[in-house]
């Protein structure tokens, strides 16, 4: 829930710098918001869910007066599939074509490294829940994102398995992206320092929706504990179902800011007994 919630109190801290209290008229033009989310593929739950915060927030301000001596928002909405190219496309769209303002996007981390290539110094450009923190290192005077990092949040889950959970070893699966790679890098390091055994990764796609495969290996891996770092909420309940499917009878350990409840409804009795921080 941390990254819904995160994106509707950034655009509110956002807007809040320009508030005003007038009533609009509507000769003056609309402050032009481009909302860039994944609305269809694996990511669709989660993109609706953070859209429809956006919209929420866009109505609240224009219910008050607008921005800006009292211009309306206007919320544009594309849809990234999930995918940097898309990602990239919309955004391209967005600024050429539309003439946006201000570009709201980056739910997944490939996609936001995609999008600042293409936004750097030319636009303010808001990252939602991406946590890879290259989205903010290397210069984009007009990029802020709204998440923690990877590597900060690391920091802190990694101690709390290490002095709660306790496991002796644990098995990983993640995407196969710079995300995946830099949560299971950190991950690794990090648990390995408290003398935790680390068993293994098995990487999986983007489109996936059948893990057995991997998570077989996993289980034959022998670990205490798997790390789910699972990206969106779809894949993330088939994950966990088909994990209690092969057998494992271990902890589970789900990667942080991943829970929401739609999650759990999907998952069903499987989502019992797995660690999650929000």
């Amino acid at each position: 829930m941390r990254f819904f919630n995160g994106i509707f109190t950034g655009l509110a801290l956002l807007f809040s710098l320009v508030w005003t209290s007038h009533a609009w008229s509507q000769s003056k033009p609309p402050v032009r918001i481009a909302a860039i989310n994944p609305l269809s593929g694996a990511g669709a739950f989660d993109g609706q869910l953070a859209l429809e915060g956006m919209q929420a927030m866009v109505a609240i301000i224009n219910a008050q007066g607008g921005v800006l001596g009292g211009r309306p928002l206007e919320l544009l909405t594309y849809d990234d599939k999930g995918t940097p190219e898309e990602g990239v496309s919309a955004a391209k769209r967005a600024m050429e074509q539309d003439k946006v303002d201000l570009l709201v996007g980056g739910w997944f981390s490939a996609v936001a490294l995609g999008q600042k290539e293409v936004t750097r110094d030319k636009i303010i450009h808001i990252v939602t829940s991406s946590q890879h923190p290259k989205v903010t290192e290397e210069g984009h005077k007009w990029l802020f994102r709204l998440n923690a990092t990877s590597t900060m949040m690391s920091e802190r889950y990694s101690k709390f398995i290490c002095e709660h959970i306790k496991p002796k070893s644990v098995a990983f699966i993640t995407i196969s992206d710079d995300y995946g790679r830099l949560e299971y890098e950190n991950y690794a390091r990090l648990l390995s320092a408290c003398g935790i055994q680390i068993k293994g990764n098995e990487y999986y796609n983007r489109t996936d929706n059948e893990f057995t495969t991997a998570l077989t290996k996993i289980k034959s891996m022998g670990a205490d504990a798997v790390y789910v770092s699972a990206i969106n909420t779809s894949q993330g309940a088939s994950i966990y179902r088909q994990l209690k499917q092969v057998g494992h009878r271990g902890s589970v350990i789900a990667s942080a800011g991943n829970m929401n409840p739609k999650l759990v409804e999907l998952s069903g009795a499987s989502i019992e007994g797995v660690y999650s921080v929000s």
